[in-house]
């Protein structure tokens, strides 16, 4: 998105790219409205520009851009650059790439402050009003900021904040503007924060001049209202929780827990249905039930958290700060039942232990599964739906396989083998439990499977004996044979490798594989 002196601009133009003097793309404004839909650039024209170049040439390459507003005839160099790579996205519609360039008009290739043609920045004024020759006699010249030529550095140029305006004051002081974007932000919104800027409402009226003019910057913070969604969790968050009503627009802008979740749009704007209820006072939170427990309410609520909300340490936090659902539901100090705790994180859940019981009796048994578990390996069933090292249930405790017998010598050969030469551990230990051959027949389908049958690794295989060379008894067969032998050389050379029974090479000592003496390759340099 261009800015130009600081100022996001937003009305039509064409957006250029070079290479050089060479052009790598062109551009007009996105035709999408309302693009992006939503954060403080809301609404604002994007220019989505394809910048080409030929990766094994181009990579690298800096790039410069160009703009030609609609409005004018100027074409203004901007100063930002950028480093070309192939594939690369720079920028997006909620966190645009800014290309800055000195305020329109200021010099170059516009109107500037020392009254020159708007066309080419230079002094011959043939465009003054009426065919005025540009002398001292030319009326609200721009050089002095006060004519409504709109190229110019002055009048009403939208572009650098100058000049009249239809609310009719001078462009807001920079302090004015700063403390109005963190209004706007961080606190109720645009519309809001622009009634108290008009009203005179501290703490903008402390710092912003009656009737000044929004510059585009703060124009540029205007944002869409929340939804109903985020206005039915603020009220929830404001009416039924121990939070006032600067803490839920806190959460609101931080876009934190369930607030966040709700509304999305954390810059959204406030609706009067929602700044009605700055007035209301929090209720205070239930008080707990005997023996200071948390009450069965926020008991059910906590449940709730933990399972289908942020979890349960976060929950924990939320009862303890007061905050949202559970500060409504539970008194701050309360102690956690033992309902409430089964939803400890750090426990291995429900999905988890049905998975194990799965593991334990179809699969491996139970001490390679704790093991499983624990290590939580790629590709594990175990480590899809288990949090690593989670605390064991009763429930898969009571699965453990102690008092089973050790599965037979036969079955735990039969089972390297498998686990080595066939599908692997895991399925060989499946089959057992099944009773596929050739496993089945051999195993008791409940016998212990040990770890050293799951981690078994067979031993490498010998070896292939070193490379050596022919002896001299078998260098005196082999001239011998490629002289009367009518396959001469190649055909010796095969009857050496191939080792056939009763050949006279073999028996002189030739060993297969042997490689030929110099000799024997001066006679057959091809072998």
């Amino acid at each position: 998105m261009p800015r130009f002196g600081g100022v996001l601009y937003d009305q039509g133009g064409t957006l250029a790219a070079f290479k050089g003097s060479e052009i790598r793309g062109v551009v007009g404004p996105s035709d999408v409205p309302n693009i992006p839909v939503f954060g403080a650039l809301a609404g604002k024209k994007t220019w989505n520009i394809m910048i080409r170049g030929d990766t094994s040439n181009d990579g690298g390459m800096t790039v410069s851009f160009k703009f030609a507003p609609d409005d004018s005839s100027e074409v203004a160099d901007l100063d930002t650059t950028i480093t070309w790579a192939g594939g690369q996205t720079v920028g997006g519609a909620t966190d645009p790439f800014f290309l800055d360039g000195p305020a329109l008009g200021s010099g170059g290739g516009g109107g500037d402050d020392d009254g020159g043609d708007a066309d080419d920045g230079g002094g011959d004024g043939d465009d003054c009003p009426d065919g005025d020759d540009g002398s001292d006699d030319c009326p609200d010249d721009s050089s002095d900021g006060g004519g409504s030529d709109s190229s110019g550095g002055g009048g009403s140029d939208s572009s650098d904040g100058g000049g009249s305006d239809s609310s009719g004051g001078d462009p807001c002081p920079a302090e004015c503007v700063s403390e109005f974007l963190l209004c706007a932000t961080d606190g109720p919104g645009y519309s809001k924060c622009l009634e108290e800027l008009r009203a005179g409402s501290p703490p903008l009226g402390d710092v912003c001049p009656t009737g000044c003019k929004e510059t585009s910057e703060m124009e540029g913070v205007q944002t869409t209202p929340c939804s109903d969604s985020c206005a039915d969790e603020f009220k929830v968050c404001v009416t039924e929780s121990a939070n006032s009503y600067a803490q839920c627009l806190s959460q609101l802008r931080a876009g934190s827990g369930r607030l966040g979740d709700a509304c999305g749009n954390k810059q959204c704007e406030v609706t009067s249905e929602m700044a009605t209820l700055e007035s209301i006072s929090s209720p205070s939170p239930p008080q707990a039930r005997g023996g200071g427990l948390c009450s069965f309410a926020c008991e059910k609520e906590f449940a709730i958290c933990s399972d289908e909300g942020p979890g349960y340490s976060e929950c924990v936090e939320e009862l303890r700060d007061g905050t949202f659902r559970l500060g409504a539901l539970c008194d701050p100090g309360c102690t956690l039942s033992d309902a409430m705790k089964e939803h400890d994180h750090s426990r291995c859940r429900k999905h988890c232990e049905i998975e194990f019981n799965v593991c334990v009796n179809h699969g491996p048994g139970y001490d390679a599964c704790v093991t499983e578990l624990n290590d939580s390996p790629a590709g594990s069933p175990l480590t899809r739906v288990c949090t690593a090292g989670c605390e064991l249930t009763q429930a898969m405790k009571n699965q453990d396989d102690q008092g089973q017998a050790v599965c037979s010598e036969d079955c735990r050969e039969e089972f390297k083998i498998c686990a080595s030469e066939g599908p692997g551990a895991v399925q060989c230990a499946y089959e057992i439990r099944k009773g596929i051959p050739p496993l089945g027949p051999l195993c008791d389908a409940k016998c212990k499977i040990t770890s050293d049958m799951m981690t078994f690794t067979a031993p490498s295989p010998p070896p292939f004996p070193p490379v050596h060379e022919c002896s001299s008894s078998c260098q005196a067969e082999f001239g011998v044979c490629v002289e009367y032998n009518p396959g001469g050389c190649s055909a010796c050379r095969h009857e050496i490798d191939q080792q056939p029974e009763g050949s006279p090479l073999v028996e002189k000592g030739c060993s297969k594989g042997c490689t030929s003496t110099a000799a024997m390759q001066e006679w057959c340099p091809e072998v």
